[in-house]
C-alpha cells in the first residue's frame, strides 16, 4: 500500500478503508474554512462593454486553439516556446508574477538561478498554451497516442468503486491529466468557472467531451460530488488555487504562507481514498509522461491546518521533480495573513 514518490522514495498511501468500515457518510456540505462553499463572494456583473470585450477576445481564442489543433505537437510546443521566450524579454505581468513567486519560493538560489527558471517558466508556459488546442479537439485516439509512459496507474485501479478524489495540480500538462483520467471511467470535474460565458461554454464543452461531467465548485456542485463518492464514483479537482480570504486555511507552501483549500482534507478524513495525477510534458514535443501518486497520510488528519500543510508538502516535493512546469504565473499567494502587505 506505499506509493512512489516523484524522486523515487517511498511515500506511505493512506490506510484505505471499506465501504463497510468506514459507516454512514454525513450529507453535510464539508466547511471550508469558517464558511462553506455557498458563502465564497460572488464577483460582480461586467458592464455591457467589459463584457462585448471578453466575447470577442473570446471569439479570437477558440479559433487561434482550432488553427493549433491543425497541427502537430512538435509544431505547437515550439510555437508555443517561442512565444514564451519573447514573454521573458518583454515586461508583462505574466513575467512579473513567475519572478515574485520564484524569488518567494526559491530564496536559496542565486539571482542567475531564479532568473533561468523564470525564463523557463514562461517557455512552459507558452508550450502549455498551445499544446491545449490539440487537447480541445483532437480525437481521443490521437490525444491517449501522446501519453508515451504512464506509472501508478494501480493506485487508480486499486481506489476503484470505493469513491475516489483525484487531484490534479496545476503542473505539467495538468489539462491533459484530467482527461487521461476522464478515459479511464467517468469522472466528476469540480472547477471555477470562467466570467466570460462564451470561453466557459467553450471550455466545459471540451473538458467534458470525452465523458467527463463538469460542476462549478459551489454548494450545489460540492453536494453532487458527495453523491458521486457514495456511489462510489470519483471526483476531480485542482488543489492548488488560493481560496480566498473567506475559505481554507494559511498553510506553508516553499516557505511562504499559502491560503490553502480544506476541501481535499475533508474527503480523505471521511475515508475517501485521494490519489495525486501528473502529465510531465517531454522535450523537443515528444509527448508526455503520466503518473499517479497516493497521498501521505496526513491529508486525513483531523486538524484542517496539519492537512493543508501536508498537501503543500505534497506539492512541492512534485514541484521539485519540474520546477518549470509549475504554474508561477498564477497569483498563489494573493490572500495574505493579517497585517502582511500585499506581494502582486
Amino acid at each position: 500500500g506505499a506509493g512512489t514518490g516523484p524522486a523515487g522514495a517511498r511515500n506511505p498511501g493512506p490506510q484505505l478503508q471499506s465501504r463497510a468500515h468506514r459507516g454512514p457518510v454525513s450529507r453535510r456540505v464539508p466547511t471550508i474554512g469558517r464558511r462553506t462553499l455557498s458563502s465564497l463572494p460572488v464577483p460582480r456583473p461586467a458592464t455591457a462593454a467589459i463584457t462585448r470585450r471578453r466575447e470577442r477576445r473570446a471569439g479570437v481564442l477558440r479559433w487561434l486553439l482550432r488553427a493549433l489543433a491543425c497541427l502537430p505537437l512538435r509544431a505547437n510546443h515550439a510555437l508555443g516556446a517561442a512565444a514564451g521566450r519573447l514573454a521573458a524579454q518583454l515586461p508583462n505581468a505574466l513575467r512579473r508574477t513567475a519572478r515574485i513567486n520564484i524569488d518567494l519560493c526559491f530564496p536559496d538560489r542565486d539571482r542567475q538561478a531564479r532568473a533561468a527558471l523564470v525564463r523557463a517558466t514562461l517557455v512552459e508556459c507558452g508550450r502549455a498554451a498551445a499544446e491545449f488546442g490539440p487537447l480541445c479537439y483532437w480525437p481521443r485516439a490521437r490525444i491517449a497516442a501522446l501519453v508515451r509512459e504512464v506509472h501508478g496507474v494501480q493506485y487508480l485501479r486499486q481506489a476503484a468503486g470505493q469513491g475516489r478524489v483525484l487531484i490534479t495540480p496545476h503542473l505539467g500538462a495538468w489539462e491533459l491529466a484530467a482527461l487521461y483520467a476522464a478515459f479511464s471511467g467517468p469522472v466528476t470535474i469540480l472547477y471555477r468557472p470562467s466570467p466570460v460565458a462564451a470561453l466557459e461554454r467553450f471550455v466545459r464543452a471540451a473538458r467534458g467531451r470525452f465523458g467527463a461531467r463538469l460542476r462549478v465548485l459551489d454548494r450545489g456542485g460540492l453536494r453532487d460530488a458527495l453523491r458521486v463518492l457514495e456511489r462510489g464514483g470519483t471526483i476531480g479537482l485542482a488543489p492548488d488555487q488560493d481560496p480566498g480570504p473567506d475559505s481554507g486555511v494559511f498553510a506553508p507552501l516553499f516557505g511562504v504562507a499559502a491560503r490553502t483549500g480544506t476541501l481535499v482534507g475533508a474527503l480523505a478524513k471521511r475515508g475517501y481514498p485521494v490519489v495525486v495525477g501528473v502529465a510531465r510534458r517531454l522535450p523537443a514535443g515528444r509527448g508526455f509522461q503520466v503518473r499517479f501518486y497516493r497521498a501521505p497520510p496526513a491529508l486525513a488528519d483531523p486538524d484542517p491546518h496539519v492537512a493543508a500543510t501536508a498537501l503543500n508538502r505534497l506539492l512541492e516535493r512534485l514541484v521539485h521533480d519540474i520546477p518549470a512546469q509549475y504554474q508561477w504565473c498564477y497569483k498563489r499567494f494573493r490572500t495574505r495573513p493579517a497585517g502582511a502587505p500585499p506581494l502582486y
